[in-house]
């Protein structure tokens, strides 16, 4: 069956990268397929408790979706030497500062970035996905993070909910949480009131966002509001 495994790896891996590479020659301004999520690094305090919840194992194969620079993937690499840790990206300007982070570290043999569209990779190798990603990304990865779940796949959200689904386990971070789904999680919707017109929002999630409102100052003013509460938690003046 080990043999079996590594064999399906391969092949999944085989399939991803010729895909992006024919992304990337397709793509002039470095970016392919939609844009879920605007770069917010994950910060230290939130790693611990993400990587916790992760419950790495040597065999694992984890996948970043919407990777930005890769510091989640050599975090989780370095604390289990035996994972393989694949990061998904959009924007090829991330891309090349996760693999420069990678090579940094030692850890470019097990850490691999795919410069590729979220909604169009074959996940059928992950043992365990990390995402941190809006509603409205959550609603367009419902149905392939469904299949994951379904095949014994754990994935962990940081901040924003999968859509419909009740999670396993939650751990408050701050101002937010962080929260682990597994085959086992409860689909769980909200009642709504007689006569709604409005589409049923699963419990504890936020309504769709529109992704376009997101420009670069609003992405700024949400890192700028996340490092003050991050510092409010640590005692440390607020940085303007």
């Amino acid at each position: 069956r080990g043999l079996e495994r590594v064999s399906k790896r391969r092949e999944t891996r085989t399939r991803n990268t010729a895909q992006e590479e024919n992304q990337i020659m397709s793509d002039d301004e470095g970016k392919v397929g939609k844009r879920l999520a605007p770069f917010m690094p994950t910060q230290g305090d939130a790693m611990d408790v993400i990587l916790d919840l992760l419950d790495l194992k040597p065999d694992d194969v984890l996948y970043d979706l919407g990777c930005g620079d890769g510091r989640c993937l050599t975090e989780a690499a370095k604390r289990e030497p035996g994972l393989r840790a694949i990061g998904v990206e959009f924007d090829l300007k991330f891309v090349k500062r996760a693999r420069e982070r990678a090579e940094k570290e030692g850890l470019a043999d097990r850490v691999t970035i795919l410069h590729a569209d979220l909604l169009t990779v074959d996940y059928s190798d992950a043992t365990k996905i990390y995402l941190f990603m809006l509603p409205e990304g959550m609603k367009e990865m419902r149905a392939q993070l469904l299949k994951c779940l379904e095949s014994g796949v754990e994935i962990v959200t940081n901040m924003f909910t999968l859509p419909d689904l009740e999670p396993t386990a939650k751990v408050r971070n701050g101002p937010t949480s962080i929260r682990k789904y597994t085959k086992d999680s409860k689909v769980v919707a909200l009642p709504l009131p007689k006569n709604s017109t409005r589409p049923p929002v699963a419990e504890g999630t936020s309504p769709p966002v529109d992704l376009s409102q997101f420009d670069d100052s609003l992405v700024k003013k949400i890192q700028a509001k996340m490092r003050k509460n991050a510092n409010r938690m640590k005692g440390k003046p607020a940085q303007k």
